[in-house]
């Protein structure tokens, strides 16, 4: 983040055996714009995490990050 502009969204946690059609809907805030000049970068991140009790807990490696555009 250059420039103080960013937007980002999370999915709910789903089981790694399920196949869930998700969409995430991520907007900047209102009035906020990117410039012709600015770089957006899309990204698709995936991080794994263990049922611990009533919540979760994240486990120490396997995520990653896909760059899906940059426009």
């Amino acid at each position: 983040m250059l420039n103080g502009m960013n937007a980002y969204g999370y999915s709910e946690y789903f089981a790694i055996r399920d196949s869930p059609d998700i969409e995430v809907r991520v907007e900047f805030q209102d009035g906020v714009w990117p410039l012709e000049e600015d770089t957006v970068i899309q990204c698709f991140g995936v991080e794994f995490y263990k049922k611990s009790g009533p919540g979760y807990s994240l486990l120490n490696g396997g995520g990653g990050v896909e760059v899906c555009e940059v426009f």
